[in-house]
């Protein structure tokens, strides 16, 4: 915007996703499963709470059961494994190592 790169779109974000696949990539190995794939706000939430330019994040729409905060007609695609990244926000606001993160949703 105004030629500055926009903060979700920033370098970290590439980490950031190849983090999330090597996440999925383990998980499946564990539970023996085939098909998976990070979703794409998951590496750009991750990239934001990393950055430390936050004290506070609020995480809305990654709730479990389908649909996005802003139209309920649009589903979480099956080959994500949600459960992942619910547990990761879960786990980010129950220990605090990344500041104070904050899930809304079940």
């Amino acid at each position: 915007i105004n030629n500055k790169p926009v903060l979700v779109y920033g370098p970290s974000v590439r980490q950031w996703r190849e983090v999330a696949t090597r996440i999925y990539g383990l998980y499946k190995q564990e539970k023996g499963l085939t098909k998976g794939k990070p979703t794409g706000g998951w590496a750009r939430m991750m990239a934001v709470i990393d950055s430390g330019l936050c004290t506070r994040v609020d995480i809305y729409g990654f709730s479990a059961g389908g649909g996005k905060y802003f139209d309920r007609r649009f589903t979480v695609k099956k080959d994500h494994i949600i459960g992942i990244e619910h547990y990761s926000h879960r786990l980010l606001m129950a220990t605090g190592v990344k500041g104070k993160v904050c899930v809304y949703g079940t």
